[in-house]
């Protein structure tokens, strides 16, 4: 059994971005160099500036990415969330015409050896991409991005477990600019009973 954990997320102020279509990005990896200059024009805020950043004439890209996360944190662009949450999220997108969905939940995950079975790593890696990642998350001590893993859920209690925040209403509902057909949705889930539900799966 893993060890997981509700976590303050680190997330934008509501008062400080008004449109979240603004400031979300897809995954560094995939993104052209064009469409990062159109989501940095948007909104200088977005998520890319911290995920895929520039080298500046005194910093490597990973300190600028580090210096421009203090600040955003200092200007209260970001601010944690008081309360110990797990966050739920359904992803919406389109596929060969026709609409598909999966859901998901954000938190902490102990690491541990891979020899303890508990997590098994990604088969197909690449080194390179590997040590870029590993660079920034020592830089800025954060997980920008999520890291999706799977598990088995075959009776589906983990399932009847998260249907108990997605009942509510989401705490964002948000499109984003770089694809029409994407839909995000996010629940904070700080009730007690769930989370311990959520720890004990």
């Amino acid at each position: 059994m893993v060890d997981i954990l509700p976590l303050n997320g680190l997330i934008y102020n509501p008062e400080k971005i008004s449109k979240y279509s603004e400031v979300l990005a897809p995954p560094y990896d995939i993104i052209s160099s064009s469409l990062k200059e159109d989501l940095k024009k948007h909104n200088p805020y977005n998520i890319i500036a911290l995920t895929l950043p520039d080298e500046t004439s005194s910093k490597n890209k990973y300190e600028n990415a580090k210096a421009i996360l203090a600040e955003w944190i200092k200007e209260e662009i970001l601010k944690y969330d008081l309360k110990k949450c797990f966050y739920l999220f359904e992803e919406t997108f389109m596929e060969n015409g026709s609409q598909k969905s999966f859901k998901g939940f954000i938190g902490l995950l102990k690491v541990e050896e891979y020899g303890a079975g508990k997590v098994l790593r990604h088969e197909k890696t690449l080194s390179k991409p590997k040590e870029d990642r590993l660079a920034l998350l020592k830089a800025c001590r954060a997980n920008l991005e999520f890291i999706y893993t799977i598990y088995n859920d075959s009776d589906e209690k983990i399932s009847a477990t998260l249907n108990q925040g997605f009942k509510d209403s989401p705490d964002v509902s948000t499109s984003v600019n770089y694809d029409s057909s994407l839909h995000f949705r996010f629940w904070k889930i700080s009730d007690e009973d769930i989370v311990e539900k959520i720890k004990d799966m």
